[in-house]
């Protein structure tokens, strides 16, 4: 998820949509995109399809082009966007999406929605109801059998691009004279980096084996609003008017949601489902299964940043460390900061999930990063966590170090340990892969050195 702002000048009036869009193109190209397919000479629903083989494989990015002052409130963009996450949702590859604007209304109600780190879930919430309203009725239908967290999904992966003519040209005389997404220039200059030695890449990738049986209830009726934002939506996953659990749900949660007492167990294969029905219904179980194990070791999971981590309980003035597990050693899950000899804020490594299908297998991919709470337990938000997170310096990492972290949070799940109600649920260690060569040096981006703050470095013991 991302939204840039490259404008700060009053706009010129005197080029019009066609030129615009072709200078689009030009910016993509030299970006390393190339145009596969165009709607002005295709007559297809996107504006312009293109593809990055160097990057992307035969995955596709769909650009949507805007010369307007384009606001959320606009019926045609509504419907539009509807359409583009229905196609998304239906696709079996999956494709990038990027959404280029002269100028957007409101700017800061577009951060609170498509910003990494501003956008806040009532405001995602909010868009996605108005986008159903702006739908006809057999679109609506499809639109309302996709969940929320499908929605909040395809917002993630979206890049927007407030950018009007004059600031867009700009930006293509800089590429064309940097030459910096050329790939020729890039093979040339990066090659005398590399030394010809193979090296593991550790990816962070998990492979999914065989899923636990579940526990099936029928749901007694719809679900109140109030469900949503409770803690109880953790527990259970809801499909075809069922409950499905990983572990038997407490009495408490069936009399509030279920009837009867007395659930199904069974197993995935043998519900009589479709393959896509199937794989859908195994990638939400894998997810449900990822939040009950962690919940059952030391975890909280938050639905709103979709993270886990650990609560730093009863604050000290000494970072909190967890015993590791499958050879690691223990390790900072928690620091706190203080000001004036009171308590500023704490960072967690926090663990990120999604699963993903590939080929008819299921993938866990994970990615670590730092969360900011102020108490050690609730999350600091919006520019408040941008402000924060900028006064950490860079440090040197390799993949090797970065492995190493990623490694220890994913094990302190217990993805791979047997209980009582998780008798058969296999998954791999991260995919390995090997190169046949390897960078002769680090490299650190180039940042301003003024920071206020310590990095988070810290020792195993």
């Amino acid at each position: 998820m991302a939204i840039t702002n490259y404008e700060g000048e009053r706009e010129a009036t005197v080029h019009d949509s066609s030129s615009y869009g072709k200078k689009i193109i030009e910016f993509m190209e030299l970006r390393d995109y190339s145009l596969v397919k165009d709607s002005d000479t295709d007559g297809i629903f996107q504006d312009k399809v293109f593809r990055r083989p160097n990057f992307d494989g035969e995955k596709e990015t769909y650009v949507e082009i805007k010369y307007t002052n384009l606001s959320l409130s606009d019926k045609d963009f509504l419907a539009g966007f509807g359409k583009y996450f229905i196609m998304y949702m239906e696709s079996s590859t999956k494709f990038y999406f990027k959404l280029f604007a002269r100028n957007l209304k409101n700017f800061t109600k577009w951060k609170s929605i498509f910003d990494d780190v501003s956008n806040k879930y009532d405001e995602v919430k909010k868009f996605r109801t108005s986008i159903k309203e702006s739908l006809s009725e057999d679109l609506k239908n499809k639109f309302n059998s996709f969940e929320m967290r499908d929605f909040k999904a395809f917002v993630g992966q979206i890049e927007i691009i407030k950018i009007g003519y004059e600031k867009l040209i700009q930006k293509i005389t800089d590429l064309k004279e940097n030459k910096k997404f050329n790939k020729n220039e890039n093979y040339l200059t990066e090659k005398q980096k590399l030394v010809y030695q193979k090296e593991k890449i550790f990816s962070n990738l998990v492979k999914v084996g065989t899923l636990p049986k579940i526990y099936v209830y029928n749901l007694s009726q719809g679900l109140e609003p109030t469900f949503w934002n409770s803690k109880d939506i953790n527990k259970f996953i809801t499909y075809k008017e069922k409950a499905i659990s990983i572990n038997p749900l407490p009495n408490d949660i069936i009399k509030k949601y279920c009837l009867g007492n007395t659930p199904e167990y069974k197993d995935i294969d043998n519900m009589g489902l479709d393959d896509e029905e199937r794989l859908n219904l195994r990638k939400r179980v894998t997810e449900l299964f990822i939040i009950s194990k962690g919940e059952n070791t030391n975890y909280t999971f938050n639905r709103n940043f979709n993270c886990l981590y650990v609560i730093y309980e009863k604050v000290t003035s000494s970072p909190l460390k967890m015993k590791g597990k499958e050879g690691h050693k223990r390790r900072m899950v928690a620091r706190p900061y203080f000001k004036d000899k009171k308590l500023n804020f704490v960072t967690h490594r926090a663990l990120k999930f999604r699963v993903t299908d590939f080929d008819g297998e299921l993938f866990i991919i994970f990615n670590f990063f730092r969360l900011f709470t102020k108490d050690g337990r609730e999350i600091i938000e919006g520019e408040s966590a941008k402000r924060l997170n900028y006064g950490f310096r860079p440090t040197n990492s390799s993949n090797l170090q970065e492995h190493s972290v990623l490694d220890f949070l994913i094990t302190l799940l217990d993805l791979k340990t047997k209980t009582l109600n998780h008798q058969n649920f296999i998954a791999t260690k991260s995919l390995e892969l090997e190169s046949p060569c390897k960078a002769s040096e680090i490299e650190l981006f180039d940042e301003s050195p003024n920071y206020e703050l310590m990095d988070e470095s810290e020792d195993e013991e």
